[in-house]
């Protein structure tokens, strides 16, 4: 005879999955329900989705659910209804928030991301122009431990309902296998396969692994300048600084200047390095601070340089711009200060656009108000140990302005920092940021490491 307590304890050994999305989700055939059918002896499954979700409401839902550290597994599938505005950033941004959300309040739960089906089959593709955007921005990021693209899996219109929006029951069961799959694997391996990678589809910005590793040392070598990839060279990483680099080769070997490493220019860039040795590829001239710093001009105080770097990184309007959330002037500011001191806050609301026309006089005081009350002292300052070069508070202010504080993995860093001495682990994690909201900012993020670095090669104490 079974005892209720020998049915609670086998409950109990469960792993409990939660599945969060959309219409993909939410229909009776999807790959979650189908996850809960057949998985009920190993695992307790959640599903919480709704026809027409968008990433937004997902988010609200996960921030306000008091038992996430519950799960041990969350699948969270969504962007779809977030596909027809012209930019991917916003669906981008609450999807790599949920992942965050869920890394905070459960660090050991295991998070699986799949991206939303193509929009590309559908009688008017225009009426998604960032659908499939948003894929690429997902396995741009590091915090989901597994990656199922459906985006590039379901490729076929044999894969989706008569809408061509929703994938038909060949498709779930497909998604089904890839989950299932997933969960039976270790987490997800970002290194590439060398040559069908390439072959198939190129390498492009934000892949990494051993494929990039031998594409960066060949561009090293073939264009003669240990810098030609950006300052951490080999890293594996196909950020800002390779993009660069390869398209760079490819111009000077009259290549179609994509930035992307296919097929083409991996055969052109093995011919221009054909007669290296693997030893030879491997040994790369390290590039030294001193030479780095050699980019910049570290001067001033820490609200002077501050106040440099967002000058050039946030241009000047003279009249009000709606950015985001706000109506803004300015460097980028959501407020006016006058000469007599005086503050005006601009309009929050889209539709009540602010009568003010000022001159970049008007911009410098205001911004250099808000370095030095604001920014500075409440944003930066209460994070750095007290050793820091202004170079680096300045640009770790840019990074808080840009932000509206600093992130995380920041902090984090400056933590570390504080207990060894060394400042490289900060201009690390600022580049880390490049990734964020669809690699927007990507260039941004890695001039201020770069600001960062020189400002660690510029202060005597660390000669």
């Amino acid at each position: 005879m079974i005892r209720l307590k020998d049915i609670l304890l086998e409950s109990n050994n469960k792993k409990k999955v939660l599945f969060i999305g959309d219409s993909q989700t939410a229909a009776p055939y999807s790959y979650a329900y189908k996850f809960k059918k057949n998985n009920r002896s190993d695992y307790d499954v959640d599903i919480n989705a709704k026809v027409s979700r968008r990433t937004s409401k997902m988010f609200d839902i996960l921030r306000n659910m008091d038992n996430l550290s519950d799960y041990d597994i969350v699948v969270i599938m969504g962007g779809g209804n977030d596909g027809w505005r012209n930019t991917p950033t916003k669906a981008i941004n609450n999807l790599t928030s949920m992942y965050s959300l869920v890394k905070r309040k459960n660090p050991t739960a295991k998070i699986v991301a799949i991206t939303n089906p193509t929009k590309k089959f559908t009688a008017d593709p225009s009426k998604y122009p960032s659908n499939d955007k948003i894929g690429p921005g997902i396995k741009s990021s590091d915090l989901p431990d597994y990656i199922i693209d459906a985006t590039t899996i379901f490729n076929d219109k044999n894969y989706f309902s008569k809408d061509m929006i929703h994938l038909n029951r060949d498709a779930h069961a497909e998604l089904y296998n890839q989950l299932v799959n997933t969960l039976g694997t270790e987490p997800m391996d970002r290194d590439v396969s060398y040559d069908d990678e390439i072959n198939i589809n190129g390498l492009s910005f934000g892949d990494r692994g051993s494929a990039v590793i031998d594409m960066q040392r060949r561009l090293i070598h073939a264009l003669d300048d240990p810098s030609a990839v950006g300052p951490p060279q080999d890293d594996g990483i196909f950020g800002s600084y390779t993009e660069a680099g390869l398209k760079r080769f490819q111009k000077q070997n009259n290549l179609e200047t994509t930035g992307v490493y296919d097929a083409e220019t991996k055969n052109k860039l093995e011919d221009v390095t054909i007669d290296m040795k693997d030893s030879e590829l491997t040994n790369i001239k390290p590039i030294s601070n001193s030479e780095w710093a050699e980019h910049f001009d570290i001067n001033g105080s820490a609200v002077d340089q501050a106040a440099n770097l967002l000058k050039k990184y946030e241009g000047f309007v003279a009249t009000p711009m709606w950015d985001v959330n706000n109506w803004r002037i300015g460097h980028g500011s959501s407020t006016i200060t006058k000469p007599d001191g005086s503050i005006i806050t601009l309009s929050n609301d889209r539709n009540n656009k602010p009568n003010y026309t000022i001159t970049t006089a008007d911009a410098e005081r205001d911004l250099k108000r808000r370095l030095e009350t604001e920014f500075i002292p409440r944003k930066v300052m209460k994070h750095v140990p007290s050793n820091t070069p202004d170079g680096i508070i300045a640009a770790l202010t840019s990074v808080a302005y840009n932000y509206g504080s600093l992130p995380n993995v920041v902090k984090k860093s400056l933590r570390q920092a504080e207990s060894t001495g060394d400042f490289t682990v900060v201009a690390d994690a600022v580049r880390s940021l490049q990734v964020h909201n669809n690699g927007i900012n990507r260039k941004r993020r890695n001039r201020e490491a770069d600001y960062i670095m020189s400002a660690i090669a510029s202060d005597t104490s660390y000669a």
